[in-house]
């Protein structure tokens, strides 16, 4: 199973970096292919809140849900499709450097 990994520096405080990251109509800015993601209900999220998306991969649509599995706001997150075509495991973890922050992210597929 491959893990897709980068880290950008985003140079805001980790609280606004985390409210951007954890929200479903910002997820298509952050992992490449989803095309929409939508949660029945609004942040704060608790584990086992799930999201429902769809992804648009190789000129492969999938919809999907998945829930989170880790949740340590605003220092990480781990959120794992349910159901989906391809099963994947995403995980942020955000850390401070030089007046900014790094995000982590990490996708196990």
């Amino acid at each position: 199973m491959p893990d897709v990994t980068s880290s950008v520096v985003i140079s805001h405080p980790v609280t606004i970096v985390w409210d951007y990251i954890s929200r479903p109509e910002n997820l298509y800015t952050i992992i490449p292919g989803v095309v929409s993601a939508t949660s029945a209900k609004q942040p704060p999220y608790e584990l086992g809140d799930l999201w429902h998306g769809v992804n648009r991969t190789f000129g492969i649509t999938d919809e999907w849900t998945g829930t989170f599995t880790h949740l340590d706001p605003p220092n990480g997150m781990e959120f794992k499709l349910t159901e989906a075509r391809v099963p994947v495991t995403t995980r942020d973890t955000l850390e401070a450097v030089d007046g900014a922050h790094r995000n982590s992210p990490v996708m196990l597929i």
